[in-house]
């Protein structure tokens, strides 16, 4: 287990060497976003895939239907899902208010609650995100 050197001191990663995933623990106060993109460089993840992502937040930012939406209720945290590439996860989240509404979107950041796991599987093809001709957002282009 190796900890990162972080503000609330909860959040760490396991290595299994054999199979190239990392198992990421996170909690109270701990930032999703910040703490994967630090793994990500420590780890040499240029590109991978997020598999599975469970927890709580106490605070979400994220987007859905080109809207940027803050929320401060505190959400279960159903799935947290994305590519990896040239270190920068881009990732897009479900979750559930104890209301039951559920809701999702483009994930930007969320601070935990209670705790996260979130699984990484790194991949050996280099991968990066350009501009292509016609198209206004950067797409996933293989690194030359």
């Amino acid at each position: 287990m190796i900890y990162l050197g972080t503000t609330n001191g909860f959040a760490a990663y396991y290595v299994d060497e054999k199979s190239d995933t990392v198992i990421v623990s996170l909690g109270p106060g701990d930032k999703i976003a910040e703490s994967l993109e630090i793994i990500c460089k420590e780890l040499d993840i240029r590109t991978g895939v997020i598999t599975s992502g469970i927890g709580s937040f106490s605070e979400v930012f994220y987007q859905y239907g080109g809207k940027d939406i803050t929320d401060t209720d505190k959400k279960e945290m159903l799935t947290l899902s994305g590519i990896i590439a040239d270190y920068k996860p881009h990732l897009h989240v479900s979750m559930i208010g104890f209301d039951g509404t559920v809701t999702g979107g483009h994930f930007y950041e969320g601070t935990i609650y209670t705790v996260a796991e979130i699984a990484i599987q790194k991949l050996s093809v280099k991968l990066k995100r350009d501009l292509r001709d016609g198209c206004e957002l950067p797409l996933i282009c293989e690194i030359e």
